[in-house]
């Protein structure tokens, strides 16, 4: 199993606690009362690094950038007990 930062496993939750188990950034930023900067660095650490997360990206930069669990992001959670 992989070793994540309490901030990272915390955006897991979020992100598979939110409505159809997907989140935007700023929602993800607010909830987790961090610097955008880091929970930036956190969400692509879970996404490109260890594919945990899903990114959603557009071309309208007005809207924000989704993400959701991916099946291995949901196995982590299961398998930890953390749903």
């Amino acid at each position: 199993m992989e070793n994540l930062t309490e901030e990272e496993l915390r955006i897991l939750l979020v992100v598979a606690r939110s409505k159809d188990s997907e989140c935007d950034f700023p929602t993800l930023v607010r909830d987790l009362d961090l610097p955008e900067t880091k929970a930036e660095y956190y969400v692509c650490r879970l996404s490109f690094e260890m594919n945990y997360l899903y990114w959603i990206g557009n071309s309208d930069e007005n809207v924000p950038d989704r993400y959701r669990l991916t099946n291995a992001g949901r196995q982590f959670l299961l398998e930890g007990s953390f749903l």
